[in-house]
């Protein structure tokens, strides 16, 4: 049987070249019964007409080509890298490794999300490196869809009874009085009264240094955040940013000198060990203990962020202000996240500032 294949090439000297190596090399595997044809054309409808099955190729594999490809790779950050290489190891190998990839369907992802224990924003992290394996699978001709895309994610995600950390209940403002005026570690309460009126991320706060403080202009770089115990930079550049402090996150940072400015390089130590905070784990105990002893209802310690930015829109500042603050690189995630909190005025609801009548 005469078969033709096309290679989807533009007609150049270079493709030509190249088209030439190809049916060379297909001769080749003919002459030395060496011929598959998949791999030569993974593309192709002709490999049904001889029964060709595709190379089978187990899950577990495939993500542990990735795990390595992040390994080796400079384009993440290293706290990034870490992560991702968790969550295959830890979540995606023990969920998928069994199957054979092209006997993953989107039932069996559905199925896994749907009965995850997790968090959504947690899953939605997990989702990633799945779906770059599974996006190199279909590019390597190794599976002819990802079956990722065809759920609807969103969708389903909107079924979670989800308290991650995009669940924003603020504190109000008797709760913060109450956390704030209570009798407890005074290092402790200034790193929460820092956070509660800076908008910065509990692992972002913990490295802070007295080198990024400067008490003049007052203002504070972000250069670090804490992570399993150890400094990385941020995952994004926009979360690498300098702040001008509000005067209660300024106050935070005076008060603190007397404990740390002296002997840490550390803004905020941990006053059981007089050093540098470990993990955020270790702060959340404080948190926990500082909320169960106030009756304040529990929230995480990310909800300190989330207070600070309902509670600066909700005063009419700048969403993009607000998005800088929060590192945030435009305002998509702050109105996503906080919408309800920007407020509209009657007067404003019912006018137009500009006029669109010979539009």
């Amino acid at each position: 049987m005469k078969c033709n294949e096309s290679l989807d090439l533009e007609y150049t000297a270079q493709n030509l070249k190249t088209a030439i190596q190809k049916r060379a090399d297909v001769l080749s595997d003919i002459r030395r019964k060496k011929f598959n044809y998949l791999e030569h054309f993974p593309n192709s409808k002709k490999a049904k007409l001889f029964n060709i099955k595709p190379k089978s190729y187990l899950i577990k594999d495939l993500l542990e080509q990735q795990a390595d490809f992040y390994n080796q790779s400079k384009k993440y950050a290293e706290n990034t890298v870490e992560d991702y290489i968790r969550y295959i190891n830890n979540e995606l190998i023990p969920a998928f490794g069994k199957y054979q990839v092209h006997e993953l369907t989107p039932l069996i992802i559905k199925d896994w999300i749907i009965h995850s224990t997790q968090s959504s924003k947690y899953v939605r992290n997990l989702i990633i490196p799945l779906r770059a394996t599974l996006d190199d699978a279909k590019n390597m001709g190794i599976i002819t869809e990802n079956p990722l895309d065809k759920l609807s994610l969103r969708r389903l995600f909107q079924c979670f009874d989800d308290h991650s950390d995009y669940e924003v209940e603020p504190f109000n403002t008797k709760e913060k009085r109450l956390i704030l005026n209570c009798n407890y570690s005074e290092q402790v309460l200034n790193l929460i009264k820092f956070g509660f009126y800076s908008g910065l991320r509990i692992g972002e706060i913990l490295a802070l240094q007295w080198s990024h403080f400067n008490i003049e202009t007052r203002k504070i770089n972000v250069e670090f955040t804490l992570v399993n115990g150890n400094l990385h930079k941020p995952k994004t550049k926009n979360s690498l940013r300098e702040l001008v402090l509000l005067e209660q996150a300024y106050q935070a940072i005076i008060d603190q000198m007397k404990f740390t400015k002296h002997h840490s390089k550390f803004i905020f130590n941990n006053p059981n060990t007089e050093d540098m905070w470990l993990s955020t784990d270790a702060f959340r105990k404080h948190w926990v203990k500082l909320l169960e002893m106030v009756k304040v209802k529990y929230r995480n310690p990310y909800q300190m962020r989330h207070t600070f930015a309902s509670m600066m829109l909700s005063r009419g500042e700048n969403p993009l202000k607000v998005a800088k603050y929060l590192g945030h690189k435009d305002t998509e995630m702050v109105t996503k996240i906080y919408g309800k909190y920007i407020p509209i005025n009657e007067s404003e609801e019912n006018c137009f500032i500009g006029n669109y009548d010979n539009e």
